[in-house]
């Protein structure tokens, strides 16, 4: 997966690089790799003060059109596979296509992180820059482990508590919901399993930068964007049959 981030005005380039290893020193996912051994593909995490994670600077500003050459760097990097071992699954690159535009382009794997949390560490890299531009000091960093999620998630799978969910839940769904409207086609294996169509929906431009106006103005991200009108379509559709 990747995105990328367009950057008007003119930016500190070292802070900015200063901010991309904050937010690498911050999230775990950042810092995912795997190694190959005998039991095959095993994960592991980089220390929080490793210094090659893989960023990378270029100057195109000279270029006839920056803009278009930028397009078709970052189209020709997203098409390649990524190194699946012995470095982070994830990489940052940044454009400068003139003193007053800056293109951000980050990409990752998907067994390493996703939209959303993409979203989080866009946040940090945000809001390390701009403490650093203003000549603060960056705060104490809190890291949230993964084997510390793992070891949370096992104590619940044995506690009293998971007993009493499993309990509920299996009384709630005695019955299962109805698939959702776009599963509706069931593949040719055994068993109820639901295969998901896809579909592909063009939006306006006009409608585009509505959408990216009001993100701005609410501090949400256009897939936390999307998300909640999928939330939205979905509880509609409910009620229309209740």
């Amino acid at each position: 997966m990747a995105a990328v981030c367009i950057i008007p005005g003119p930016i500190d380039i070292a802070l900015f690089r200063k901010s991309i290893q904050f937010a690498f020193r911050v999230h775990e996912a950042q810092r995912t790799k795997l190694h190959l051994d005998r039991e095959g593909a095993m994960q592991e995490f980089l220390p929080p003060d490793t210094t090659s994670y893989g960023f990378e600077e270029f100057d195109i500003s000279s270029n006839p059109d920056p803009l278009k050459s930028t397009i078709e760097k970052v189209l020709a990097d997203f098409s390649r596979p990524m190194q699946l071992t012995e470095v982070p699954l994830h990489a940052d690159i940044l454009f400068r296509l003139s003193h007053n535009l800056h293109i951000w382009y980050t990409k990752f794997h998907h067994i390493a992180n996703d939209g959303f949390g993409l979203s989080n560490v866009t946040d940090t890299v945000a809001e390390a820059y701009n403490t650093l531009l203003n000549k603060n000091t960056l705060p104490d960093f809190q890291s949230y482990a993964y084997t510390d999620f793992v070891a949370e998630d096992l104590a619940y799978a044995a506690s009293d508590q998971f007993t009493k969910d499993e309990v509920y839940w299996r009384q709630k769904f005695q019955t299962l919901p109805e698939p959702l409207p776009f599963t509706a086609r069931k593949t040719r294996m055994k068993g109820d399993i639901h295969h998901t169509e896809r579909y592909t929906l063009s939006v306006k431009r006009e409608v585009y930068n509505s959408m990216v106006n009001r993100c701005q103005a609410t501090g949400v991200t256009p897939a936390q964007f999307i998300l909640a009108c999928m939330f939205a379509y979905l509880n509609r559709l409910q009620a229309e049959k209740t």
